[in-house]
């Protein structure tokens, strides 16, 4: 979820609103604590080469624009015999809410 809202977000948010974002609970009417954020370090390990902080650390943004084109790309996650599929990662290129989805971190 961290890379949708990265790469759909508008206008983009801070490191501290995603964090927030991705540390939403997913039920209804629960309340976020801050014992329950997910740390700025977390996000990056897990998004690891992907993404990094922007110039003026205040965002993450991609590593390099071809991650999202990458991310785009369906048939370049299409899993083969010899490599895994990574379609969960997939991105529909149209403008929606990425808030409107759930899903894993990554």
């Amino acid at each position: 979820m961290c890379l949708r809202f990265i790469a759909f977000a508008e206008p983009k948010l801070t490191i501290a609103q995603l964090q927030q974002a991705v540390s939403a609970p997913g039920a209804i009417g629960a309340r976020l604590d801050g014992g329950s954020i997910i740390k700025e370090q977390e996000i990056s390990r897990r998004c690891s080469s992907l993404i990094r902080k922007s110039d003026d650390e205040k965002y993450f943004e991609f590593a390099h624009f071809s991650v999202k084109e990458f991310l785009e790309d369906e048939a370049a996650l299409a899993g083969t015999p010899t490599r895994p599929s990574l379609e969960s990662y997939y991105f529909i290129c149209e403008h929606t809410s990425p808030r409107a989805s759930r899903g894993a971190m990554p």
